[in-house]
């Protein structure tokens, strides 16, 4: 159900996660050379798969998540393995630009770098929703 509060932030959520395959998150400066360092890879130097998977499989459940409105218990669950998968995003980003920064060369880091750190408030916010959701539809059960 779209109309749904949590439904509209967990589409906010599938928007920025499909926007993090557009811009650059960092940037390695090594002299007057700039790298742009993005979900699909370090421009010219090498390409980051498994983060660009990562960020596939976010985007996904998002969506599945938002469809799966009939049930609550499951949307829970979802959302918390999604927050759960974000965080691993930002280790996983974190590993990137550790292990990839050469001697001399400058790290800039660029907005979009707090994407998926807003995703995971947003996440958070719409599996409180959902179990106030549940809460509502447990306690009329109680009334019949």
């Amino acid at each position: 159900m779209i109309q749904r509060i949590q439904s509209l932030f967990l589409l906010v959520v599938v928007f920025l996660t499909g926007l993090m395959f557009l811009f650059d998150f960092s940037n390695f400066e090594k002299g007057v050379e700039t790298s742009g360092f993005n979900v699909c890879g370090i421009e010219n130097v090498c390409t980051t798969w498994p983060l660009a998977i990562l960020n596939f499989l976010i985007l996904a459940i998002a969506l599945y998540t938002i469809f799966a409105y009939k049930n609550r218990i499951l949307q829970m669950r979802i959302c918390t393995l999604n927050a759960i998968l974000m965080i691993g995003q930002y280790a996983l980003m974190a590993f990137y630009m550790y292990y990839l920064k050469d001697e001399g060369t400058k790290l800039n880091f660029e907005l979009p770098i707090l994407i998926p750190f807003i995703n995971i408030i947003l996440t958070y916010i719409s599996w409180r929703a959902i179990g106030k959701d549940e809460a509502l539809v447990h306690s009329y059960d109680h009334l019949r």
